[in-house]
């Protein structure tokens, strides 16, 4: 199996990893025009957050993708700044959405706790409450650095077989056989 990804963003390198943990054999290639990281995510806040979904996948990724920042953090490979993730509810019905996106949250194993304005008081004392109804607080959850979380994959994906190609992607063409 031959594959070629385009991009050595976390989406790209974490793929790649992926397939190659899945499929050792396969020649894998990760094209990336600037370096490992410096597209998107080494732009990006770096926030990892698991609460917040509605849709049942996309909590169940969050999950995931939080366990493998985590085991990246326990190896001393990546640095991750835990200090919680807050998501306000301004009406009756955003804070509905988040009791249920707490519920989902929490039987996919993610540490949440839908708080009302009291408790946001306790945890933020300087947030201006004025319009707060509730919200979903996520203790675990924080930012990492987009540029050191892409080097670090991409010397697990280098480790794991994978090759990263410099060079900017201008097309794609079908070769003979439709591939």
């Amino acid at each position: 199996m031959r594959v070629a990804i385009i991009g050595a963003g976390v989406t790209g390198l974490l793929t790649a990893i992926e397939i190659a943990e899945a499929v050792p054999a396969a020649a894998i290639v990760v094209y990336e025009a600037r370096h490992p990281g410096g597209g998107s995510t080494g732009l990006s806040a770096g926030l990892f957050t698991g609460a917040g979904y509605a849709q049942e996948d996309q909590t169940e990724w969050r999950r995931y993708g939080a366990g493998r920042l985590r085991a990246l953090a326990a190896e001393g490979a990546l640095g991750l700044r835990r200090c919680g993730f807050l998501r306000v509810a301004l009406s009756e019905v955003a804070y509905d959405a988040q009791v249920e996106m707490g519920r989902r949250a929490l039987v996919n194993g993610l540490d949440v706790e839908v708080v009302d304005i009291a408790r946001i008081g306790e945890l933020l004392p300087r947030y201006r409450l004025d319009g707060v109804r509730g919200g979903l607080w996520s203790p675990n959850d924080g930012y990492v650095d987009g540029t050191e979380l892409c080097g670090t994959l991409a010397e697990r994906a280098q480790a794991a077989g994978v090759r990263i190609v410099r060079a900017a992607v201008r097309g794609l063409e079908r070769g003979a056989a439709g591939r």
